[in-house]
């Protein structure tokens, strides 16, 4: 049996979904009795956790093959935008909208959450308290993952599953210690490589905003950007407040035993290593335990603004000093002027 979940990048945007896949032998189970969506239940890892079935296989050598996943798979059902009311005006046209027609995100949620079978999406007040309300037009042929994305990117976090029953945002930055999973025995740490951001540039509807941290330990390169039809001064400050304040690590353990499942947020407490969070974590669990290949994707400048502006700077310096119109002096660098008229 194996489960395995990853988040995109650091952290700061999408939807995680665990997947769990097993086989059972084919001569014991009728493949045609098993349908997409039915749920699949696993006890006994450290807790019950459920699944739904996605795909099967036969793979021809005695084993049918299954692949699951948890309910943050539900999302990709369409945004349900028009409710009876909605129907009986459907002459109207979007230019026709008005103030009063906006409506909050956290009513968008309570109608994801009832459409995708959640209890409730849970996230800060606060932190929803910083989008805008929005026409039920700009809700129009998107799915429910869709939208949650565009939260998720304007507020620089993640949604996962959480205790079965709830699809929970996870702010980039905030401090988590909910559920967090103690680890005795494993492979060396290795990566152990910190990053930070200095600030963000946020745009969006025409307008662009920035906040700057200060000096973070990456200062020079770590400016994050996002575009969302949710910008604003005050969202920017907001976020790039919590993002700058924050010191990413980046890390990786081959090998670690398990007392039970690890799910997202990820936290773990590695001995020797402190407490750690992890944005990716593969299981193999069988009737010997739980391992687990685990860690938190290492800083890679390809992810950085900065970093690309200073990297074409300094090729165009480089190119400069081979053709000779620029030299490097005791006092910084120097443009040469050559006068190819001057006999």
């Amino acid at each position: 049996m194996r489960i395995s979940w990853s988040v995109g990048g650091y952290g700061t945007a999408g939807i995680c979904s665990v997947q769990f896949g097993f086989s059972v032998p084919s001569a014991e189970h009728n493949i045609n009795g098993f349908s997409g969506g039915d749920t699949v239940e696993l006890t006994g890892a450290g807790g019950s956790y459920i699944f739904y079935l996605q795909s099967k296989s036969d793979d021809g050598n005695g084993k049918i093959n299954f692949v699951c996943f948890d309910k943050a798979s539900f999302t990709d059902c369409p945004y349900p935008t028009e409710s009876a009311e909605e129907e009986e005006t459907t002459e109207s046209t979007d230019s026709s909208e008005k103030e009063e027609d906006k409506i909050y995100l956290s009513e968008v949620l309570d109608v994801i959450a009832s459409t995708c079978g959640y209890t409730s999406c849970l996230i800060d007040g606060d932190l929803l308290d910083l989008l805008p309300k929005v026409f039920p037009s700009a809700l129009k042929n998107k799915t429910c993952r869709n939208i949650l994305e565009d939260i998720a990117s304007s507020l620089v976090g993640y949604w996962a599953m959480y205790n079965k029953i709830y699809l929970r945002f996870f702010p980039y930055g905030a401090e988590e210690t909910d559920g967090a999973v103690s680890v005795s025995e494993h492979t060396e740490i290795r990566g152990a490589s910190h990053f930070q951001y200095s600030g963000l540039i946020m745009t969006g509807s025409g307008e662009r905003y920035v906040y700057e941290g200060g000096s973070g330990i990456s200062a020079d390169y770590s400016m994050l950007e996002i575009n969302t039809a949710y910008s604003s001064q005050e969202l920017c400050e907001a976020v790039g407040g919590r993002i700058s304040s924050y010191i990413y690590t980046g890390w990786t353990c081959d090998t670690a035993v398990l007392p039970s499942v690890i799910l997202p947020p990820g936290i773990v407490s590695m001995a020797g290593g402190g407490s750690l969070r992890a944005n990716s974590c593969s299981m193999e669990l069988d009737s010997s335990g739980i391992f687990a290949s685990i860690g938190a994707n290492i800083p890679d400048e390809a992810w950085q603004y900065k970093g690309k502006v200073y990297r074409e700077l300094d090729s165009r310096l480089k190119v400069g000093m081979n053709y000779g119109n620029i030299k490097v002096t005791n006092k910084g660098l120097k443009l040469v002027y050559v006068n190819e008229n001057k006999e």
